[in-house]
């Protein structure tokens, strides 16, 4: 049933004289939906807006959960009847081109073409780490790419892939994703999902154009481009879990190595550690693709915790001990030891709720949370 508290869409199409109504048509999914553009041409109408329901007309649940709100484009038959498989497209659709049949589209600082009847597999582009969208993106950092990928759709596995003599490969399977002309390391491939490492020789470039290519099924050759800027650093924390919007809990580690939770806390002044990504070029060891090795190497940025307070009062925040690069894993993977405070209520676990910095950058997940007893 559809949420009628939600904004959501009607398109309507009169008579070229004005004197009546051809039809009017409710289009949206069960959430908040919206139309921005519209034009009517010979063979359709075609609307574009933010689809914040999986369930827009036309997706047919090739968009994930974790990609909306986003950007859609579909074309809707003259009559109001139908319409085609609604597209992510690549930026903001400004016009429609009669002559070449594609509509003109704005992506930062480029214009392009969109031909909205072929597929974009491609839905949107997140950080690995908090399977947040990002909208710029740092050298070195984790992302992946959701969709849906028809190659993998006959395969009944997933596949982590592992690295070779110490550094992930760039093709997998006859998959590739580009960052400009520079291959990137693959580190995860499913029928919706492929993760990646976005090459730390993109350090200085204004833009990264992230271009995956594949075979179909029938072998035939698929790409798909996402355009985004590229900032120095984007520092994101590994999450477990999101609580509520302002509240998320990062993978945390006791100090014996077990998984920290409500049920299964720190002790206090016990150090406890977490992970991050994003650093850019100030990561430990920026080496594009490259696994970590023995012995762990400092972070040369200050980490900084900021307590989280709210109506005057302050949580009790841990106090930041180390960060240094994690063995083992791809570069650019720092992990942060903190010590959990005090607990001054011995008889309950403590929620100690915190925020960190990079240098003068803040973590964007905010409000990390975790427990001791």
């Amino acid at each position: 049933p559809v949420d009628y508290t939600y904004p959501s869409g009607y398109v309507t199409l009169m008579k070229p004289d004005g004197t009546g109504l051809l039809f009017s048509t409710f289009f949206s999914g069960s959430k908040s939906d919206t139309i921005s553009f519209a034009a009517l041409t010979g063979t359709g109408i075609y609307l574009a807006g933010q689809a914040g329901s999986v369930d827009l007309p036309g997706f047919d649940g090739a968009v994930p959960t974790a990609c909306t709100p986003l950007g859609f484009v579909t074309r809707m038959t003259l009559d109001g009847a139908a319409v085609t498989s609604s597209r992510t497209p690549p930026g903001r659709p400004l016009a429609y081109d009669s002559s070449t049949k594609t509509l003109l589209l704005s992506s930062g600082s480029y214009l392009i073409r969109f031909d909205a009847s072929d597929a974009t597999p491609i839905a949107c582009v997140l950080d690995s780490s908090d399977l947040k969208p990002v909208t710029a993106i740092a050298p070195g950092e984790l992302l992946s790419l959701l969709g849906r990928f028809p190659y993998y759709e006959s395969y009944p596995y997933t596949s982590s892939i592992s690295p070779v003599d110490g550094t992930f490969p760039v093709t997998f399977q006859r998959l590739t994703v580009m960052a400009n002309d520079i291959a990137a390391p693959l580190l995860y491939i499913s029928r919706q999902q492929v993760n990646f490492q976005a090459p730390y020789e993109l350090a200085g470039s204004p833009g990264a154009t992230l271009t995956l290519n594949y075979l179909d099924p029938n072998s035939e050759p698929v790409s798909d481009a996402r355009t985004l800027s590229v900032t120095a650093t984007n520092p994101v924390a590994f999450l477990s879990q999101t609580i509520t919007p302002s509240q998320t809990t990062p993978l945390i580690l006791n100090a014996d190595g077990t998984v920290n939770s409500a049920t299964n806390p720190a002790a206090a002044g016990s150090v406890v550690t977490m992970f991050m990504d994003g650093l850019g070029t100030a990561s430990v060891q920026p080496a594009t693709g490259v696994v970590n090795a023995n012995p762990k190497a400092p972070l040369s940025v200050p980490i900084a915790v900021i307590p989280s307070c709210a109506g005057g009062s302050c949580f009790p925040a841990p106090s930041f001990v180390a960060a240094e690069s994690l063995p083992g894993a791809i570069s650019g993977v720092t992990q942060v030891q903190l010590r959990a405070p005090d607990n001054s209520h011995p008889a309950a676990s403590l929620a100690t709720m915190f925020s960190l910095s990079a240098g003068d950058i803040s973590v964007r997940d905010t409000n990390l949370l975790f427990w001791v007893k």
